[in-house]
């Protein structure tokens, strides 16, 4: 199983990256540099690429107080680039997202629950 995870320099997705391969998981963490949220095209080119069996989306936009004067890159990061991660997701026929049942995935390389 090949697992995508986005926001790797972020907590969540930094320990996520962690765990999976502590359970000796392949994935791959990713930065904004080349997993670009506001470049929608090289987004959709890097998960067509890499072909994940599961994608967890970490990355956010997360600067609370910023949010109100950058509402137009809060709104591109934050719902349209998970709105077009989601979409890429079903053309490559992946699972809908909020409905895959990780654990069940995972359970079958490995017992334990996440």
């Amino acid at each position: 199983m090949k697992v995508l995870v986005t926001g790797y320099t972020g907590q969540l997705g930094f320990d996520v990256v962690r765990e999976l391969k502590a359970r000796n998981i392949e994935c791959i963490g990713t930065t904004r540099n080349e997993f670009s949220l506001i470049d929608i095209e090289k987004m959709q080119a890097f998960v067509k690429e890499y072909k994940p069996d599961v994608v967890i989306h970490c990355a956010a936009y997360t600067a609370v107080d910023k949010a109100e004067d950058e509402v137009e890159l809060c709104t591109q990061i934050n719902h349209l680039a998970t709105k077009e991660l989601a979409k890429v997701c079903k053309e490559i026929d992946y699972c809908e997202p909020h409905t895959c049942d990780l654990n069940h995935e995972l359970g079958k390389q490995n017992s334990q629950r996440i």
